[in-house]
């Protein structure tokens, strides 16, 4: 697909059933709920504060054009952006399984990983003023980078944050 608008109430249902793939070759800027339990391939995308977004797939924002987050992401599968990532307040991404990012990370809100969770930034970390990176019961967060203005929280079993240089 080239372009697909998904402005619908939260009564429609949007979903990348299990052995299926879809690819949107152009921003996917969804205003209502989805989920992927298949393979999902977006050239970017920006979620507005209506949407939730359950990933149990495979997805991947295939371009280096960034990633916005405004409303709530859930990450049982792999989350793969080619470009930077932003939390922005109000939005939240829980990473329960693997996500990459091969850019940037700037949280200004919550980003948490828990439950053995693998997350990698190839770039920088971001934490600004109310924003909160979260770790629980085992899970690694690798980046290359960290400007921290906001907090690091652990909970739980041993987590790890690991940095290559921190400012």
């Amino acid at each position: 697909i080239t372009n697909l608008n998904y402005n619908s109430d939260k009564k429609n249902e949007f979903v990348v059933y299990q052995g299926a793939s879809l690819t949107i070759t152009n921003t996917f800027s969804p205003n209502a709920d989805f989920e992927n339990y298949g393979t999902l391939k977006v050239g970017a995308l920006n979620l507005n504060s209506n949407s939730d977004f359950e990933n149990v797939g495979s997805f991947e924002v295939t371009s280096n054009n960034p990633t916005t987050i405004n409303g709530e992401v859930d990450n049982v599968g792999s989350f793969t952006t080619n470009g930077n990532l932003t939390i922005n307040g109000g939005a939240k991404f829980k990473n329960e399984c693997t996500a990459s990012i091969n850019g940037d990370l700037q949280v200004n809100n919550d980003f948490e990983t828990k439950y053995g969770a693998y997350t990698n930034v190839t770039g920088k970390i971001t934490i600004n003023g109310s924003g909160e990176l979260k770790t629980k019961d085992g899970s690694l967060v690798t980046a290359n980078e960290l400007h921290l203005n906001g907090e690091i929280d652990g909970d739980g079993s041993t987590s790890m944050v690991k940095i290559a240089a921190a400012t």
